[in-house]
């Protein structure tokens, strides 16, 4: 596991001699941060991120190609798991593309379907054309902007790479997207992907600000009243 050490070290010195400036250590004081210390032992907190609570996070979106295809081939994919440290970044890239070859074989044309796993919240969509869409989140990303960031990438894929998709032959990330890094980047934040969250996070920030002014003006109300009494 990945987790933080402290460690305290007391000390100090006196200057025995100004000519030469000897001066003799006993006491000194000092305090070291050890931000990446490594442990090797099972603990609960393996599977911890490091990232604040609150924070919104998009994982990765997979295509994948499961019509004449066994297993289903996952033709390209785009991931961000830098929350993640180096170690159990690599076990979690792996539990997500054996989930999404599941999800993408499993979910029927046409349809879309969600679950929830320890590490992420994943999320489908299944095409009659015999291509799917997968996706990663966390458990605070809003739903709603999940499907549509789903729904909206799946289809410009598709109408992108139609010939590529029905070629035979398909491999693992066999068809080169970078649309697919820019959709994940965009995503990142919802509320600048969404309209509505922006919004809502617009009208926030007005109700800290007023709420602040009035603050402010109620301590100089109280300030007045107490010079005047």
């Amino acid at each position: 596991i990945i987790f933080s050490r402290f460690s305290i070290h007391l000390s100090a010195s006196v200057r025995i001699c100004n000519r030469c400036s000897l001066t003799f250590s006993f006491f000194h004081f000092s305090i070291s941060f050890h931000p990446n210390f490594y442990c090797g032992h099972r603990h609960p907190l393996l599977h911890a991120r490091l990232r604040h609570p609150l924070a919104m996070k998009l994982y990765g979106i997979f295509l994948v190609r499961w019509k004449d295809c066994e297993p289903p081939v996952i033709v390209s994919r785009a991931t961000d798991l830098s929350s993640f440290n180096f170690l159990h970044a690599k076990l979690v890239k792996r539990s997500m593309k054996a989930t999404a070859r599941a999800m993408a074989a499993q979910c029927g044309p046409g349809n879309r379907t969600q679950a929830q796993e320890k590490q992420y919240t994943c999320y489908a969509q299944s095409r009659s054309d015999g291509t799917a869409g997968v996706l990663f989140t966390d458990s605070e990303y809003p739903s709603r902007v999940a499907a549509g960031c789903l729904s909206s990438t799946l289809g410009d894929f598709v109408q992108a790479h139609k010939r590529q998709l029905e070629a035979p032959g398909l491999t693992d990330k066999c068809i080169p997207s970078p649309e697919l890094a820019h959709a994940l980047t965009k995503y990142q934040d919802p509320t600048e992907a969404d309209k509505l969250l922006k919004v809502q996070k617009e009208i926030e920030e007005t109700k800290g600000m007023v709420n602040d002014a009035v603050g402010k003006f109620m301590k100089g109300v109280d300030k007045l009243d107490k010079l005047f009494s």
